[in-house]
């Protein structure tokens, strides 16, 4: 939700911004209203990789 502060140093990916790619989160910064976070660590490694484009190796 708006508001809810990032974790510092944890990784996320806005939805709404996926081409801005993974990041890091810094101290003091929050879920603004327009943000979609998935936080790397509550996401199933493939879905991660779906959501940020990593392929499988084949």
């Amino acid at each position: 939700p708006a508001g809810t502060p990032l974790e510092q140093g944890a990784v996320y990916l806005d939805l709404n911004d996926r081409d801005r790619g993974d990041f890091k989160a810094t101290g003091g910064q929050i879920v603004e209203p327009s943000d979609r976070i998935v936080a790397k660590k509550a996401t199933d490694y493939e879905l991660w990789n779906k959501l940020t484009g990593v392929e499988r190796p084949s």
